[in-house]
């Protein structure tokens, strides 16, 4: 006996697939995210100029 595919399986797969493609940067993200906390900081830190002027424009 053959499966034959339908609209539903076919929407079911598809919604899958984008509850996959949805989730799986989140849980890559929380895999990797320990490990580059533990780098050190940055060498230098970025200070706002007191000389600088906003444009009118």
């Amino acid at each position: 006996m053959t499966h034959q595919p339908t609209r539903k399986t076919f929407l079911a797969r598809l919604l899958g697939l984008g509850a996959v493609a949805g989730l799986a940067p989140r849980l890559v993200a929380k895999t990797v995210l320990p490990a580059a906390s533990r780098l050190p900081s940055a060498p230098f830190a970025v200070r706002p100029e007191a000389r600088a002027v906003a444009r009118q424009g």
